[in-house]
């Protein structure tokens, strides 16, 4: 992990400082501010970290766009998505491996947590529509009076997700039907950098798309452990 403070200047020349921790910030800010962009009619960008690590995501693009190519930027921030080839750190894939070799699994805040689960199919839609419809030029901006959520540059950013949080016990639940093994917890207290609840508000996903993600937990859970048994445990009983 690489550590450093970005600090740029927004439209009224105030300075804002952000410090980026994140090496995946780092290389996009380095394809924004030392690509060669020229011939670009249409950059897309999405992450899975929390608010104040995109941050200096959205203010270089928007910079970049505005002030210097004009280019239609689309961001998309992902909630717990899960499903085949999913990140080996996430809850599902932690799960699925302790169940699958008889170790416990680590239950924080005692399993009084919901997450927006959503699997992957429902994801690549999003995407698909995302892409197919560039963002434009929003004319009811006001520089006077700025409103966060619209942008004098043909630029978008949406939350992606299930948008309908999940019990975390629920879920572990439906993975142990799945399996057919029922799970050692270790229920343990919550962690200090850990939030009870979180999910996707994809009200102008829904608005400007249609975007109506459609798997259910059960549909989603039985694709994943039938993908999971298939890679780690092919020809063997389990």
């Amino acid at each position: 992990r690489l550590e450093f403070e970005l600090s740029v200047a927004d439209g009224r020349g105030r300075c804002i400082d952000f410090d980026v921790k994140d090496a995946y910030l780092i290389n996009f800010l380095d394809i924004l501010f030392g690509g060669d962009l020229d011939g670009f009619f249409f950059f897309f960008f999405f992450k899975q970290k929390t608010a104040y690590e995109i941050m200096p995501s959205l203010v270089g693009s928007e910079m970049v766009i505005r002030d210097s190519y004009n280019i239609s930027t689309t961001g998309l921030r992902f909630f717990t998505v899960y499903g085949p080839y999913g990140r080996p750190d996430m809850a599902p894939m932690l799960f699925a491996d302790a169940i699958l070799n008889d170790r416990a699994i680590k239950v924080f805040n005692h399993g009084n947590m919901s997450r927006d689960f959503t699997y992957i199919d429902d994801i690549v839609d999003g995407i698909i529509k995302v892409i197919d419809n560039p963002a434009k030029i929003n004319e009811n901006f006001n520089a006077q009076k700025p409103n966060p959520s619209i942008s004098s540059a043909p630029f978008r950013v949406y939350n992606i997700g299930n948008n309908s949080p999940i019990q975390l016990l629920d879920f572990i639940e439906t993975l142990e039907k799945s399996i057919g093994i029922e799970a050692k917890k270790n229920f343990m207290d919550m962690q200090d950098v850990d939030v009870v609840s979180t999910y996707a508000d994809t009200s102008d996903l829904i608005k400007d798309f249609d975007y109506k993600p459609d798997i259910s937990l059960e549909k989603g859970i039985t694709e994943f452990i039938k993908w999971y048994k298939d890679f780690y445990f092919k020809g063997s009983q389990k």
